[in-house]
C-alpha cells in the first residue's frame, strides 16, 4: 500500500528544479541519465521541503511568541523534514 500519492513532473518542471539548484541545462540534457535526473530532482525537492520547514518553524515561533502557538505545527514540520 502506498501511504502517499506520488505526483509526476514534466521534463520541463524537472529541468526547472535542477536549474534552480545550480545544474547546467546542457549537462542535464546531454550527460545525465534518466535515473540521475530522478535522483537529483528528488534530492532537490527534499532540500526545498526542509528549507520551507525551517522557514515555517521561524514563522510558528513568531506566532507562538505572539499568540500562544499550536502543537499541530510540530507534526507538519516533522513531515516536511523527512
Amino acid at each position: 500500500k502506498r501511504q502517499k500519492e506520488e505526483e509526476s513532473l514534466s521534463i520541463y518542471e524537472a529541468l526547472q528544479i535542477l536549474i534552480e539548484h545550480g545544474h547546467n541545462k546542457d549537462d542535464i540534457l546531454r550527460k545525465y541519465s534518466r535515473e540521475e535526473i530522478t535522483i537529483f530532482v528528488n534530492k532537490c525537492l527534499k532540500q526545498d521541503m526542509r528549507a520551507n520547514a525551517d522557514f515555517a518553524t521561524m514563522v510558528s515561533l513568531g506566532i507562538g511568541a505572539s499568540f500562544g502557538g499550536s502543537k499541530k505545527i510540530d507534526k507538519v514540520l516533522a513531515e516536511m523534514r523527512k
